[in-house]
C-alpha cells in the first residue's frame, strides 16, 4: 500500500524529505522468533516500510519517524540498527540498515551505498542521500531504503525481546 501517513494503534508513521512529507510503500512483513517450548511468536503488528530510490538526489534527508513516543537504540543486530520502547501500552521497534557496517563489510575502498544513516531522532530514523542513487542501480538489494516497524501489546520484558529481535 501506497500512502503518505500510516496510523498504528498508538502513533502515526511519516516519512519526510526535506521536511516535506513523502508517499511510501509499507506491507506486512511475516517474521517471528522461536520460544523456548518451541512455539512460533509473531509480534502485533510488523511491516516492512520502504521509500523508492528514484525520487531521491545527493543532498536529499529523510526522516521515518512516529509522531509520538521516545524510542532507545536497542543494539542492532547483523547489518542492521534498531531502537525500541513503549508507547502508551505498547513496545514498539523500528529498525533499518545499519550503513556504516555495510560500507566497511561490502565498500572496498568505496562506498557500497549511496546514503548514511545519520542516526535515531527517538521517534525513528535520519538518512541522508550522500551519492546519487543512480550511480548504484546494479546493487538490487539496496534499489530501496527500508525501515521495519513492529508492535506488541503490553510492556513486559519478553514483548520488548519480541520487538527487538524482529526489528533488529
Amino acid at each position: 500500500m501506497k500512502t503518505s501517513e500510516y496510523e498504528t494503534p498508538f502513533a502515526k508513521l511519516h516519512i519526510y524529505k526535506n521536511g516535506h512529507p513523502i508517499d511510501f510503500e509499507i506491507q506486512p512483513f511475516d517474521y517471528g522468533m522461536y520460544l523456548n517450548d518451541n512455539s512460533f511468536k509473531k509480534p502485533e503488528g510488523l511491516y516492512i516500510v520502504t521509500v523508492d530510490m528514484d525520487f531521491l538526489h545527493s543532498g536529499d534527508i529523510l526522516v521515518c519517524e512516529f509522531d509520538q513516543g521516545y524510542l532507545q537504540d536497542d543494539g542492532g543486530g547483523e547489518h542492521m540498527l534498531n531502537i525500541v520502547g513503549t508507547i502508551g501500552n505498547y513496545t514498539v521497534g523500528m529498525g533499518t540498515t545499519d550503513t556504516q557496517d555495510i560500507n566497511e563489510c561490502y565498500g572496498d575502498n568505496g562506498r557500497w551505498l549511496p546514503y548514511e544513516v545519520w542516526g535515531n531522532t527517538g521517534c525513528g530514523y535520519e538518512v541522508h542521500i550522500i551519492d546519487n542513487p543512480e550511480h548504484y542501480k546494479e546493487r538490487k538489494h539496496f534499489q530501496q531504503i527500508f525501515f521495519y516497524i513492529a508492535w506488541e501489546a503490553g510492556t513486559t520484558d519478553e514483548a520488548w525481546e519480541l520487538i527487538s529481535f524482529v526489528t533488529s
